[in-house]
């Protein structure tokens, strides 16, 4: 590598690196939300000795999971082209065309490949997405549907809402069994 692109490697990994702090500090907004309204579902649903309030809590944890696995994608590929610029300054790669910086819509973006011929497609651009947005949807989708079980694997991710999952389920059948226990109690 010549004196040339070092710098301007050297200024793309500041840039990422900032670009990774937001992604981890948005995913920790994410969860913060998460929590909050989850507890005030689970507070609520106990007050009001009401448990069908708590499926609500399964839609809450589906759509911010979801929501949070979205922003992974992008996350996800800006840690990908950081290792790849470490590499490249330590060496252990060489500098070509393809991964020449600042690189950084190409990963962000990388729609290749992707075509808008499926019934997803076809509905997002009826509704008027344009084509790129629509590629970046696919890209997105894909990730979620297709990489769910490896993002549920990743604790630092999933671990919150495997937690809200299993402790909602016991709030519900906790408030089932004191609520027929009670109903049997006061029949005496």
């Amino acid at each position: 590598m010549d004196d040339k692109q070092k710098p301007d490697l050297w200024e793309e990994m500041k840039l990422l690196q900032g670009i990774i702090h937001k992604f981890d500090e948005f995913s920790f907004r994410i969860k913060n939300w998460f929590l909050t309204i989850f507890v005030a579902i689970v507070g609520y649903s106990i007050v009001q000795n009401k448990p069908s309030l708590l499926v609500l809590n399964f839609l809450v944890i589906f759509i911010f999971y979801a929501y949070e696995l979205t922003y992974r994608t992008s996350h996800n590929d800006f840690l990908r082209r950081f290792r790849e610029v470490q590499n490249l300054l330590n060496g252990t790669l060489q500098i070509d065309d393809g991964n020449r910086g600042p690189a950084i819509d190409k990963y962000l973006f990388d729609v290749e490949g992707i075509n808008l011929l499926g019934p997803y497609a076809r509905i997002m651009l009826k509704a008027g997405v344009k084509d790129e947005r629509a590629k970046r949807n696919i890209r997105e989708s894909r990730f979620i549907f297709h990489n769910l079980r490896l993002a549920f694997f990743q604790f630092r991710v999933s671990l919150v809402y495997v937690f809200a999952l299993v402790a909602n389920l016991a709030f519900i059948i906790y408030m089932l069994i004191a609520g027929h226990a009670s109903d049997s109690g006061s029949v005496v």
